[in-house]
């Protein structure tokens, strides 16, 4: 089926569902702008070298006053995700241009410098590109394959729109003959030669083998067959998709069915160079971790290994949501979704980790985004098996009555329809608990305590407003072509 035909389907299918007047209205569209200009503010400073991407602005209590690769990748992408979404201002836009120019240089020089310390797996660097050298969680191996992947998208928008740099982009990003001089390709390299290494995880606690991080270089292996091939290196390309193959057969050994969820880390220990160990941070004992829906949302090529709406996903995402409704108090409050954190067992508090852990805002914000996104894909399937795995998750999170296990809801349904009409409200339901603690200027921190709702942690986390975004876009992606037109407020 094209993507045309599939777009169309979508279309015609969004406006025979009537969906409810209640809306976020213009808040969203306020909180969007806001954590538009507080995530650029991040990123386009003066005491920071061009194309650096500071974790938050706090040089203290916490200092996350740094440049984290897997953040600066993840902002990165939710930076492209604005430049294509016909949402900025021209000055905007062209700010953006300049800072992915600014960017390219700026991970030439962390590359290279991460050769001198611990190589390509070095999470972390001041904001001049300097390795940061102390005792710390290494190496993180999703670093490198966001990397990649966010680069090779950022070249693929160059040429798309024939900038004026695009020839000595090429020349930087990929050179087929050469793996060190050229960023994509020296990313690339490393993803397919150490993926089965153990590293440490996005958390930077644990020491093991991570879906997270497998999940972000699967990805990153499939682009990377792409781009070898375009730019005629053809072994390579066969190496990567060769991995790619490999890692797919590893990522299914996560998937525990008598638990109902996919772990988050096989063979995991503490890591003893890391900040937490150091600090006393327990190990995650039970495994059930938002990183994995973090994984689906960060690593989604459009084939249906662990995607959104596979039932060992949609089973994962009710455990985690489940674990914390019951878990933290602010989520009595339920006219808004529950308020998400890392995993149940987390005592890192924002400042220090013997302490409790609280829910995270990019996470809640990752709510939101994984069902806008489970809801578009639903809308162009042919029907709902409910099976044993997904059937919480369709009574519970979809509100559907009367299941069981073996059910076929076919599109066009009212049970289709109420599924999908169910699941975006639920998802502005996570986006209203996010903007429901934001503060009165729409910063948005790491952390929001547990008991009083009060944000806490690192002030303007870029992680923050860039996962605040992502899902504002995701959400209007979902409601395009009139979906509930007119029915649901301002878009």
């Amino acid at each position: 089926m094209t993507t045309l035909l599939k777009s169309v389907l979508f279309v015609l299918l969004i406006l025979s569902i009537s969906f409810p007047t209640e809306s976020l209205g213009n808040d969203i569209d306020t909180q969007f702008s806001r954590s538009i200009n507080f995530m650029m503010s991040n990123m386009i400073r003066q005491d920071a070298a061009p194309g650096s991407v500071i974790a938050a602005p706090s040089r203290q209590h916490p200092d996350y006053f740094y440049f984290w690769v897997r953040d600066g990748a993840l902002v990165m992408e939710s930076a492209m995700d604005l430049y294509q979404s016909g949402r900025l201002t021209s000055l905007q836009k062209q700010k953006l241009q300049k800072f992915f120019l600014d960017h390219i240089m700026f991970t030439q020089t962390t590359q290279q410098n991460a050769l001198k310390a611990a190589g390509l797996g070095e999470p972390k660097f001041f904001v001049d590109g300097r390795v940061y050298s102390g005792p710390w969680g290494r190496p993180q191996n999703d670093g490198p394959a966001l990397r990649a992947s966010s680069l090779i998208r950022l070249l693929s928008i160059a040429i798309r729109e024939n900038w004026p740099q695009l020839e000595e982009m090429k020349k930087i990003l990929y050179r087929a003959n050469s793996a060190e001089a050229s960023l994509i390709k020296f990313d690339l390299e490393y993803t397919a030669k150490r993926w089965h290494d153990l590293n440490v995880d996005l958390w930077e606690e644990v020491y093991g083998a991570h879906f997270y991080t497998l999940m972000t270089q699967r990805k990153a292996l499939a682009l990377g067959s792409q781009v070898a091939q375009a730019f005629g290196d053809p072994f390579a390309a066969k190496y990567y998709l060769q991995e790619f193959y490999r890692v797919t057969q590893e990522l299914n050994r996560f998937w525990d069915p008598s638990r109902g969820y996919i772990y988050a880390t096989l063979s995991g220990r503490k890591n003893i160079s890391s900040k937490s160990a150091t600090l006393g941070k327990s190990l995650n004992k039970s495994q059930l971790d938002s990183a994995v829906i973090l994984a689906v949302i960060h690593s989604d090529i459009g084939e249906g290994l662990f995607t959104f709406t596979d039932d060992r996903v949609l089973s994962t995402f009710q455990k985690v949501v489940d674990s914390f409704t019951a878990l933290y108090p602010i989520n009595q409050n339920n006219q808004v979704a529950a308020a998400i954190g890392r995993y149940p067992e987390d005592t890192y508090d924002g400042y220090q980790t013997n302490s409790v852990g609280n829910a995270w805002v990019l996470i809640t914000a990752g709510a939101a985004e994984y069902l806008y996104r489970t809801a578009s894909q639903l809308a162009l399937a042919p029907s709902i098996r409910i099976s044993q795995a997904n059937i919480s998750f369709y009574s519970k999170t979809a509100g559907l009555e009367n299941l069981s296990v073996g059910k076929v809801i076919l599109r066009g349904s009212d049970d289709y329809n109420r599924v999908l009409q169910n699941l975006m409200i639920q998802a502005d339901r996570y986006l209203a608990r996010v903007m429901l603690h934001a503060n009165p200027d729409g910063s948005l921190s790491e952390q929001i305590n547990r008991r009083t709702g009060i944000q806490q942690g690192a002030p303007n986390l870029s992680w923050s407003h860039a996962g605040l975004i992502t899902a504002k876009l995701a959400r209007d992606r979902a409601l395009s072509n009139a979906m509930v037109k007119g029915s649901r407020g301002k878009k």
